[in-house]
């Protein structure tokens, strides 16, 4: 079982919402099991919490300390985190099973980080793949990161990915709305 033979395993915290005991199940879940390579916070508090931390571990450890605006980072985070947590509830429209989520979610994922720039520029990708590209979120929080973090950029700086988030989020909550099925009763 697993991809490419290596097990996955999935494990809950209940939160509460709260985004203390969000950032506290983070680092609790990094340590236990070799670490934890994805989470899904469903939360935008406990989302923030650890970005907070990120940012902090970031500059302490690595010296690498946001060049620009926080409340710009604050700022595009937030539709980031929206079309994320939006993602999320898509995944749990159309997945009917456990195995299928965690399929959809792995379906989705992969393809996000190597396709938006984490892992190779998205310059050097061939057009048509960087197109596709475009169509994740995480292209364009890289897009700003990158603007505000190392290059000292601020709202103005991140205007059109902040745009092209917020766009994509609305998409992505029109396609869960018009997928739901009203439940009453």
């Amino acid at each position: 079982g697993g991809i490419n033979g290596v097990k996955m395993t999935w494990e809950e915290c209940e939160t509460e919402y709260n985004a203390t005991r969000g950032v506290e199940c983070y680092e609790r879940l990094k340590k236990s099991r070799g670490g934890a390579t994805m989470v899904e916070p469903l939360s935008t508090g406990i989302a923030y919490g650890l970005l907070a931390t990120v940012v902090t571990v970031a500059g302490a450890v690595f010296g690498v300390w946001v060049k620009g605006s926080l409340f710009a980072l604050a700022a595009i985070s937030l539709p980031f985190i929206l079309a994320s947590l939006t993602i999320g509830v898509l995944v749990s429209v159309f997945a009917r099973t456990t195995g299928q989520a965690i399929f959809l979610t792995v379906f989705f994922t992969m393809p996000s980080f190597v396709l938006s720039g984490s892992m190779l520029p998205y310059q050097l990708m061939p057009h048509g793949v960087r197109e596709v590209g475009a169509l994740f979120p995480l292209r364009w929080y890289q897009i700003s990161l990158r603007r505000i973090v190392e290059r000292g950029g601020g709202l103005a700086d991140v205007a059109v990915p902040g745009l092209a988030l917020f766009l994509l989020f609305t998409v992505l909550i029109l396609v869960v709305r018009a997928r739901m099925k009203p439940r009453l009763g």
